[in-house]
């Protein structure tokens, strides 16, 4: 394998090899759960130069009952109780984590969720709930956001005394599953997936899942929505679990596209055997940006219950019907990725002999996971001379769509923003071959051109291509 085309026809290849639907526990198919956690691991081991390195936080903590005090115990029970009996019935529910949020008019804004909340005018019928335990005064539309972390432990001391009275299920997995681990035990690069996924750990994860599937569902029950709208469906436990509760009572379930969806993405591309009915934890309904994304979904859901809908991308389209005025119309974006891309391969040789010719301005925009290592980039970019020559700050708090529709051009490996350039008709030059394969249809366009970052010659190629875009 040498890029995620080959781990898309390896996975593939997976899927036809092994009877995967065949693979229940507690009535739910694991497959996606396994399929979209070897895409990452695979991702992992063919781009990142640092082993160890997490493409996607993945792993979260095993829901355990504490050993505590009895008075706590109780403590946490009573806190669930109260936090159910206090929720109140509506019509949509809304769950991701704040990570989607920027600063915006002096409140932390969810960009894809607020945005379509006020655009639909939905405030009224609407509650958020959000992974994550701050607490923040500032958050914009405080009022209908709900921080349920705390009460996970409460739930888990009852559904942990009620299940003593329960037949349990069984949750043996066939005799393939244990072939389908030999055959990547015999594998170097799917070894290590083995040894760190799907070990012990793995079943406690899946433990932990269904917990919280059955602690979404008495949330649903009380609030009673139509329907659950989710960012990243596959990123975290909750999601997933949330899908699976939802799907199981029979609310829809929607997936607002916060970013690529292409065919070499394995959560959203080349699903070969999903059931006609769906897999449980994968949404029934995908709103997407544009018609490349849902022609991504389209591909394998049509003969399923899977929809698809274009509805565009909400942030752009709030930003759209505003002021677009910006201090500066002259500059390259350069949208930079997380792991597991290093630093060097955002910024090889001849990109920073580029920059350091000053011939353009450069805004130089991090990923919001990157804005916890911002002081290492900084060295980084001390360390090769080029800290004085870009704009940092600004293109990493300002808005994105404001910066998109100023810029002169748009540079990136193969970040979602390419879309998003797109919508207001600024053309990007992609530096990566996910980029090319993910955005052909651009290329093919003329919206987008590629350059590989490794190319010996990217300095000068790069130079003359801006040259003739700017």
């Amino acid at each position: 394998m040498k890029n995620r085309s080959d781990i898309r026809d390896f996975i593939i290849h997976l899927e036809h090899s092994f009877p995967v639907n065949t693979w229940v526990m507690n009535d739910v198919h694991i497959w996606p759960y396994v399929r979209q956690r070897l895409f990452f691991h695979l991702i992992e081991e063919l781009e990142s130069q640092e082993k160890n390195v997490s493409t996607l936080d993945v792993k979260e903590e095993i829901v355990s009952i504490k050993k505590n005090t009895i008075n706590t115990r109780i403590r946490d029970v009573l806190r669930y109780v109260k936090f159910i009996a206090n929720l109140e019935k509506k019509e949509y529910l809304f769950l991701g984590a704040n990570t989607y949020r920027t600063l915006h008019e002096g409140t932390l804004y969810n960009k894809y969720f607020d945005s379509f909340i006020e655009k639909e005018n939905l405030l009224e019928k609407s509650i958020l709930f959000e992974y994550d335990t701050d607490n923040h005064t500032n958050y914009h539309n405080r009022e209908i956001i709900q921080k349920y972390k705390y009460i996970v432990n409460g739930f888990s001391i009852l559904n942990r005394f009620k299940s003593l009275f329960k037949i349990q299920r069984k949750n043996e997995l066939d005799d393939f599953f244990t072939q389908f681990i030999y055959f990547l035990n015999e594998k170097p690069i799917t070894k290590s997936f083995v040894d760190t996924r799907l070990n012990n750990t793995f079943f406690k994860e899946l433990e932990n899942l269904f917990n919280k599937k059955d602690l979404f569902e008495k949330i649903f029950l009380k609030i009673k929505p139509h329907t659950v709208i989710v960012l990243c469906y596959y990123s975290n436990l909750d999601s997933l679990a949330a899908v699976i509760a939802a799907n199981r009572l029979g609310i829809k379930t929607v997936e607002l596209q916060h970013g690529p969806q292409t065919d070499i993405h394995l959560c959203y591309g080349s699903w070969t055997k999903i059931p006609k009915e769906g897999y449980e934890m994968i949404p029934k309904n995908f709103w997407c940006w544009d018609e490349d994304s849902e022609e991504t979904i389209r591909k394998w859901a049509n003969n399923t219950c899977v929809k698809t809908k274009i509805i565009g991308n909400p942030w752009c389209e709030y930003w759209k019907a505003r002021s677009l005025n910006y201090s500066n119309t002259n500059f390259i974006l350069y949208t930079l990725q997380p792991e597991p891309l290093s630093f060097e391969q955002l910024f090889p040789e001849g990109i920073i002999r580029l920059i350091r010719k000053e011939s353009y301005t450069w805004y130089v925009r991090l990923h919001p996971r990157q804005l916890l290592i911002i002081d290492e980039f900084i060295e980084f970019c001390k360390s090769n001379n080029i800290y004085h020559l870009i704009n940092l700050e600004s293109a990493t708090n300002d808005s994105l769509p404001l910066l998109l529709a100023n810029c002169s051009l748009h540079l990136t490996h193969f970040s979602g923003s390419t879309i998003e350039a797109s919508f207001f008709n600024k053309k990007t030059i992609l530096i990566n071959e996910s980029g090319k394969v993910s955005y052909n249809h651009l290329i093919k366009d003329n919206r987008a051109f590629f350059i590989p970052y490794d190319d010996d010659h990217i300095e000068d190629k790069l130079n003359e291509l801006i040259k003739r875009l700017m």
